[in-house]
C-alpha cells in the first residue's frame, strides 16, 4: 500500500514538474531558422547566427529556456510551425493570412520593407519598368505573396514570378541573366549574399514589421515572456539589441553621434578663430585708419 503511494506521488509529481515546466516555458523550444543574413543564418562554423539569434539567446539566457535551432528553407519552415514540427519561426511579417495559422509577438523587433534590386546596367525608377521582366522571389516568402496579390493587382504590367529557396540562389539567377530582378526585404542589402554587382533600386514598397511567430498551441506564458525581454531590450540603448544591430547592420548610432558631435564642435572652433581673425583684422584698419588721420590733421595744423 506504501509502496503503491509512494509511486503515485512520484507520478503526480512528474506530471506536476512536466506541467509547469510547459506553463512556464522550462522547457526545449524549438526555434526555426533559415539563410537570410544578417537577420539570421548559419555562420562559416555552422552555428547559428544574426539579429534573431542575439535576441533569443540573451531572453533564453534570462527566462531559463532551452533552444534548439532548426534550419531549414523559409518556404518549409512555414509548414513545420503550422504543424507543430517547431515551436517559433524567427523573423516573421505579420500577415492577416498568416494570423489565422500561427500565433504572433505583440513587440515588433525590426520595421522593414521590399525592394527591388538588379545589376546596374538595369536599375529601374518606376514600377512600369518592370513590364515583361523576370522577377526572382524567396518562395513563400511576403515579396512572393506580395507579387501574386497585391501587385498584380495595383498595377497593369505583366511579369514573370521565379522561385528560388535562398537569396543565393536568386541573386546567381541574377547575375547568370536567368532573371532580371530580385524582390527581397531591405535587409538583403546588408547581407553577405549579395553580390557587389547587384544594386538597389528605389523602388520600395509595402512597409511592414517583423515578428516571431508561434505554433497555435504554444503557451501564452512563453509568448510573453518573449515580449517582455525583447521590450526591456528595445527600451535600453546599451542591451543586446542594439550592439546586434551595430554588429550586423554596421550602424553603430552612438559613434555616428560622436562623430557629429566632434564635426560640429570642430566646424565651432574653426568660425570662433575665423570671427577672432576678422576682429584682429578689423582693428588693426581701424588702428592705421585713426593714425592716418592723425597724421594728416597735424599737418594741416602746421599748414595754417
Amino acid at each position: 500500500m506504501k509502496k503503491t503511494i509512494v509511486i503515485s506521488c512520484i507520478f503526480v509529481l512528474f506530471v506536476f514538474t512536466g506541467l509547469t515546466g510547459k506553463l512556464y516555458g522550462e522547457h526545449l523550444i524549438r526555434v526555426g531558422i533559415y539563410d537570410n543574413p544578417p537577420k539570421v543564418f548559419l555562420d562559416k562554423n555552422q552555428k547559428p547566427a544574426g539579429l534573431f539569434v542575439d535576441l533569443l539567446n540573451h531572453i533564453a539566457k534570462k527566462e531559463n529556456l532551452q533552444i534548439d535551432y532548426v534550419f531549414d528553407s523559409w518556404s518549409n519552415h512555414l509548414d513545420n510551425l503550422y504543424h507543430g514540427r517547431i515551436d517559433l519561426l524567427v523573423d516573421v511579417a505579420y500577415t492577416e493570412n498568416r494570423a489565422q495559422r500561427f500565433h504572433f509577438n505583440q513587440v515588433p523587433v525590426i520595421e522593414s520593407w521590399i525592394q527591388f534590386f538588379t545589376l546596374k546596367q538595369s536599375v529601374i525608377t518606376e514600377i512600369r519598368e518592370l513590364n515583361n521582366k523576370n522577377i526572382a522571389v524567396l518562395r513563400g516568402s511576403l515579396q512572393h505573396q506580395y507579387l501574386e496579390n497585391e501587385f498584380s493587382e495595383q498595377f497593369d504590367i505583366e511579369f514573370n514570378v521565379q522561385e528560388f529557396d535562398n537569396y543565393l540562389e536568386s541573386a546567381k539567377a541574377i547575375i547568370n541573366g536567368d532573371a532580371d530582378f530580385l524582390l527581397a526585404d531591405r535587409f538583403f542589402y546588408f547581407s553577405p549574399v549579395k553580390d557587389t554587382l547587384l544594386l538597389p533600386t528605389p523602388v520600395i514598397m509595402n512597409p511592414s514589421s517583423l515578428y516571431f511567430a508561434f505554433n497555435q498551441n504554444t503557451s501564452e506564458v512563453l509568448i510573453h515572456k518573449i515580449d517582455l525581454g525583447l521590450g526591456e531590450l528595445k527600451n535600453d540603448p546599451g542591451s543586446v539589441y542594439y550592439k546586434s544591430l551595430n554588429k550586423w547592420f554596421d550602424l553603430d548610432i552612438q559613434n555616428q553621434t560622436q562623430g557629429y558631435l566632434k564635426l560640429i564642435l570642430a566646424l565651432s572652433i574653426i568660425l570662433v578663430i575665423l570671427f577672432v581673425l576678422l576682429i584682429i583684422k578689423l582693428y588693426r584698419r581701424l588702428i592705421k585708419k585713426n593714425k592716418e588721420l592723425s597724421f594728416r590733421g597735424g599737418h594741416s595744423a602746421i599748414g595754417k
